[in-house]
């Protein structure tokens, strides 16, 4: 009787000294903005003196995530948590708590079993993770409007309640539709571009603020649905934004009228001097000027009408409008060709009446059939061409016709004044 007594009370002694016990934490939450999450794991009654006497095991649910054999001293962590690691030196003091990185944590049940030579236990701990705090929120702007005359576009994405303090800790991801447009890569502080978007870049230090705006060059950018995508450690975000193409007018509506309408008047007033030219100096319609002004005034009025339709049906598309913008300016340069033809400068007056006059000369001293072969003779060749007589017959000539021409040059200077006057 009193054997089996001892044996079931040296039983239940060996039955007590094989569990071991733990710190009673039942739950863990995962804060927003942590880079690591410790699970934790303490057991109070640890006695082993060597960790060769420890062995751990840690279970996500069913499944093995990470083994430590104290015997071998060697960890195997899961391919599903490669981060997972623990301290053995805490281990040996009874703080078996396991380490993961955030990106590998999930939701759910974590089980610590520990062995210590014949004793052993386990714990459950459940992870919690606040879906509403890992959310990253933006300022609401939902489009913007891209005018034709930018050089460069900004496509705004701001986040209001950023927290992280190294940009080591971020995420950037822009798209267009399902293209990708510029990842930036916090950890390794590098921005990589799509070909079809070489312009576009972020600024990095800005984006530790909050700013993760794209810029973008103006031949770059393309109507449609861009995506900002952000992710801060556990917590990420986008913010969908519409660029649009402002077709609006660079002018207001009386700024394009008097755009319209200067050239006309420009065109009127160059037909008013040229009648007044025709009727005051009755010059002859067969005149190659007269020709010439005539043909480059209609040129120009049709321009300008041109120009005006053009300019007008250019409302949504702004390369015709630029046509006929281009059409409307040109008629400014009539009225310098008017001056031009009726004050010519005098230098050139003073070259047609030397060249008159030499032709004059040729004509009264050398025979009619002579002089198409001494025309396009100089000076110089005419004299040694010559003979005495007709070089004392040109001296005399030369001397009426200078008079000649020097009162036509004197006419003429009198009716510049008038006319400017």
């Amino acid at each position: 009787m009193w054997p089996v007594v001892a044996a079931l009370l040296l039983g239940s002694f060996h039955c007590c000294l094989a569990q071991l016990t733990f710190k009673n934490i039942s739950s863990v939450n995962v804060g927003c903005c942590s880079r690591d999450v410790l699970i934790p794991c303490y057991v109070t009654n640890m006695q082993a003196e060597n960790i060769n006497e420890l062995f751990l095991k840690w279970k996500f649910e069913q499944s093995v995530i990470f083994i430590f054999d104290g015997p071998a001293n060697k960890s195997t962590t899961s391919l599903q948590f490669p981060s997972a690691q623990i301290s053995p030196s805490e281990f040996l003091k009874g703080n078996a708590s396991l380490k993961l990185a955030r990106n590998d944590t999930k939701k759910g049940n974590y089980t610590c079993e520990v062995t210590e030579l014949s004793r052993e236990g386990k714990h459950t701990v459940e992870l919690i993770t606040n879906d509403g705090l890992a959310q990253l929120t933006f300022k609401n702007i939902s489009s913007v409007k891209v005018n034709h005359c930018f050089r460069e576009v900004l496509i705004p994405c701001y986040v209001t309640n950023i927290e992280a303090e190294n940009i080591n800790q971020l995420y950037l991801e822009w798209t267009y539709g399902l293209s990708v447009i510029i990842v930036f890569d916090g950890p390794a502080n590098k921005s990589t571009t799509s070909l079809q978007f070489p312009s576009a870049q972020i600024f990095p230090s800005e984006f530790l603020k909050g700013n993760a705006s794209l810029k973008l060059a103006r031949n770059d950018t393309r109507k449609g649905t861009y995506t900002c995508k952000v992710k801060e450690l556990g917590r990420k975000g986008q913010q969908v934004v519409k660029v649009k193409k402002s077709e609006d007018s660079l002018c207001s509506f009386r700024e394009e009228v008097a755009i319209m309408v200067f050239p006309f008047l420009t065109i009127l007033l160059f037909w008013v001097q040229f009648g007044i030219l025709l009727r005051k100096y009755k010059f002859n319609w067969t005149n190659t000027k007269i020709v010439f002004l005539c043909t480059f005034g209609l040129l120009f009025t049709f321009d300008a009408l041109f120009g005006v339709i053009f300019f007008l049906s250019g409302v949504k598309d702004s390369k015709i409008k630029s046509y006929g913008l281009f059409c409307l300016i040109s008629p400014s340069v009539m009225p310098a060709v008017l001056q031009y033809v009726k004050f010519k400068p005098g230098w050139l007056q003073k070259a047609s009446a030397k060249k008159a006059t030499l032709q004059c000369q040729m004509f009264f001293i050398w025979p009619q059939e002579q002089t198409p072969q001494r025309a396009n003779l100089s000076p110089v060749q005419l004299a040694s061409h010559a003979s005495p007589s007709e070089v004392a017959t040109l001296s005399a000539a030369n001397t009426s016709l200078h008079v000649i021409f020097n009162q036509h040059l004197s006419d003429s200077a009198t009716n510049t004044t008038l006319e400017k006057k």
